[in-house]
C-alpha cells in the first residue's frame, strides 16, 4: 500500500462510471403513479458541471402546483444511482432529486471534499429548485458523506429545510482518515499512523485545497433545530457507532436514532425505508395533501434479496467490490422501474 492510495483513498476513491441508461426510463410508473425523470445541470462553487436528476409526477397527475422534495446526497465513491432506492417516495407526493457530487459519477472534477464544498453545491441546488422546479418544503437524506454535507449545510441555512435523515454520518473527519489509515496501513505502530495523518493532512490542503483536520460535522450539530434520523449499521467498519452517538447527543433538534444490521456501505432494510417514508411524509406536510400511502418496491421488501446483498457483502473483500455491489443494486432498481413503463 502506497501512501499514494492513502490519501487517495479519502479524497479520490474509485469513481463509480455509469451510462445515463442506468438510471432507468424518462417516463415510469410508481405504483398508481405516472412520472418523469428531468436531467439538469449545475456549476459547482468550484467552477465544475455537475449533473443532477428530478423525480416527479407527470404534470397531469400532480395533486398541487408545488409539491414537496427530499434531496438525497450519496456518500463518497458513490453517485446519484444510489437514490434510485428511495424513489418510492414518489408514491406518496413527495418529488426527489438526486445528484454527482463533484468527482463522482458524470460530474466533472477529479476530488470529493467529504462535506467541505459540497455544502454549498447543496446551498446551490436548493436555491435551484425552490426557483425553477416547482419545489415546496424539502428534506434531505444523506448518506455518510452526504448525511456530512446535509449537517453543514443545515447548520447555516436554518429555514430552508423541514427534516433530515442522516445515514452514517462522521463526527470528524480526522477519524475516519486514521480509520482508513490503520486499515489500509496494517500493523503500523499508533505514533506512526499520526505521521502518516500529518503527511495525509499536508497533501491534501495542497491537491485539494481544504483541511481534513477542521471538518467536524459535530461542532455543527447544536446548532440544527431540525427534526432529524440519525441512522447507522451495527457493523460500519469505517465510522465506529460512537460517532454517530456523540451527534445523536449534540444534536440541536428532535433526533431519533436508528440503528440496523449491516455494514458502512450495505444495503438498507425495507423497514428503515419506511421509517424513512413516514417521516418525511409527517414533516414535509405531505399529509395535508392527502397524499397515497408510501409504497415500497419489490426489491427492497424482499429479505431474501436483502439477506443476499449481505451475503454477497461478507464474501466480498475491497473497496472496488464494494463499488461493484453498489452499483448492481442500484441498477437493480433502475431495472425494476424500466420495466414498468409509464401508461399513455
Amino acid at each position: 500500500m502506497s501512501y499514494e492510495d492513502l490519501w487517495k483513498a479519502i479524497i479520490r476513491p474509485p469513481r463509480e462510471n455509469y451510462r445515463i441508461l442506468d438510471l432507468g426510463d424518462c417516463e415510469f410508473q410508481m405504483g398508481c403513479k405516472n412520472c418523469k425523470r428531468t436531467d439538469f445541470t449545475l456549476t459547482s462553487v468550484q467552477g465544475f458541471r455537475i449533473v443532477a436528476s428530478h423525480y416527479e409526477p407527470i404534470d397531469s397527475e400532480r395533486i398541487s402546483p408545488i409539491l414537496p422534495c427530499v434531496i438525497y446526497l450519496h456518500g463518497n465513491s458513490s453517485c446519484r444511482l444510489e437514490a434510485l432506492n428511495s424513489i418510492y417516495l414518489l408514491t406518496g407526493n413527495i418529488t426527489l432529486v438526486s445528484i454527482d457530487f463533484p468527482g463522482c459519477g458524470l460530474s466533472e472534477g477529479d476530488y470529493i471534499s467529504l462535506g467541505w464544498y459540497e455544502q454549498y453545491d447543496l446551498a446551490n441546488l436548493v436555491d435551484y429548485l425552490k426557483e425553477e422546479r416547482r419545489v415546496g418544503s424539502i428534506g434531505i437524506w444523506g448518506r455518510s458523506m452526504g448525511a456530512a454535507t446535509a449537517i453543514l449545510y443545515a447548520s447555516s441555512n436554518p429555514k430552508g429545510i423541514e427534516a433530515l435523515v442522516l445515514d452514517s454520518p462522521y463526527a470528524k473527519l480526522k477519524g475516519v482518515a486514521m480509520n482508513l489509515a490503520r486499515a489500509k496501513a496494517k500493523y503500523v505502530p499508533k505514533f506512526l499512523l499520526r505521521i502518516i495523518f500529518a503527511l495525509i493532512r499536508s497533501s491534501i490542503m495542497k491537491i485539494a485545497n481544504f483541511d481534513i483536520k477542521k471538518l467536524k460535522p459535530i461542532k455543527h450539530v447544536k446548532k440544527i433545530n431540525i427534526p432529524a434520523i440519525i441512522a447507522y449499521s451495527t457493523n460500519d467498519e469505517l465510522v465506529p457507532c460512537k460517532q454517530f452517538e456523540k451527534i445523536q447527543v449534540e444534536y440541536g433538534g428532535e433526533s431519533h436514532i436508528s440503528i440496523f444490521r449491516g455494514e458502512h456501505n450495505d444495503m438498507r432494510p425495507s423497514e428503515f425505508c419506511r421509517e424513512v417514508g413516514r417521516f418525511f411524509c409527517r414533516h414535509l406536510k405531505v399529509l395535508d395533501l392527502k397524499a397515497a400511502p408510501i409504497l415500497i418496491p419489490p426489491h427492497l421488501v424482499n429479505e431474501d434479496v436483502e439477506e443476499r446483498a449481505r451475503t454477497r457483502e461478507e464474501l466480498i473483500i475491497g473497496q472496488e467490490h464494494e463499488q461493484e455491489r453498489s452499483m448492481t443494486v442500484s441498477k437493480a432498481a433502475a431495472d425494476y422501474y424500466s420495466i414498468i413503463p409509464s401508461k399513455k
